[in-house]
């Protein structure tokens, strides 16, 4: 299926616990249903899909889960640059 869990370096488990697929390589950008996405999303935001991050494809297993947090540790230093909360 292509699942692979959370890399703990990314986001400790406490965090979020959760099998993921990035789509960032070629073979997943050019699939027809993504680049559909892509058009979709770029058309009702009004911003070029090259301004996107990542479309990330997560799957939860009985007993993982999600946790807020931030993505950015050092947000209080300057919080206008925080990518806030997720």
């Amino acid at each position: 299926s292509g699942f692979q869990p959370e890399d703990p370096d990314d986001i400790p488990p406490e965090e979020r616990d959760v099998n993921k697929v990035d789509c960032e390589k070629s073979h997943c950008l050019r699939d027809p249903l993504i680049q559909e996405i892509y058009r979709r999303v770029s058309e009702l935001l009004g911003i070029p899909p090259q301004n996107f991050e990542s479309i990330e494809f997560l799957l939860y297993n009985r007993g993982q889960h999600y946790q807020p947090h931030l993505d950015d540790e050092n947000w209080q230093e300057m919080p206008a640059l925080s990518a806030g909360l997720r």
